[in-house]
């Protein structure tokens, strides 16, 4: 019998990371709506910016009458995903903008992953935005967030400068 591919994991544990981070399973009120674009792959200690916004279940824009706080996770691409908050070193994971509060609108305006997603099993992680303590809202899950060390040069000729003699 054949291996399950990777594609097949991630998908079997996409579904249980909501009861990995003890989300009730039920009908969420409001859902977050990706704003910009998404850097995928994103690149070790480069800042990239997240904008979302909350929606109901029509696709209408909502402002709730109560602030809540959203924050930034990785979860572990794993059969029982885990939560990632410390690189290989033992430093906190993602900085800058990992906590926001907002009513509709909701801006990270500077996120920095510190490692690389190979180093991690799977080699991918699952991207969250999770509202604090609050049920109604379905967080975001981006499966198969990778991080590389460096963007890779589209042009292969050195960038070196000639020596001038």
């Amino acid at each position: 019998m054949a291996a399950p591919s990777q594609a097949t994991n991630n998908c079997l544990s996409a579904k249980n990371l909501l009861q990995v981070m003890q989300v009730p399973d039920h009908e969420f009120d409001y859902f977050l709506k990706l704003e910009n674009d998404f850097p995928n792959p994103a690149y070790k200690e480069r800042a990239f910016q997240l904008e979302l916004s909350l929606v109901d279940k029509e696709g209408k824009y909502v402002h709730l009458e109560e602030s809540l706080i959203f924050k930034a996770l990785l979860y572990s691409a794993e059969t029982s995903p885990k939560l990632v908050e410390m690189n290989t070193i033992g430093d906190k994971i993602i900085r800058g903008t990992v906590e926001v509060e907002g009513r509709g609108k909701i801006v990270f305006r500077k996120l920095v992953v510190k490692e690389v997603s190979s180093h991690f099993r799977g080699g991918v992680f699952y991207f969250v935005i999770c509202p604090e303590g609050n049920y109604k809202v379905k967080p975001f899950i981006l499966p198969n967030f990778t991080v590389k060390a460096r963007k890779a040069n589209k042009d292969p000729t050195p960038c070196k400068k000639p020596k001038q003699e």
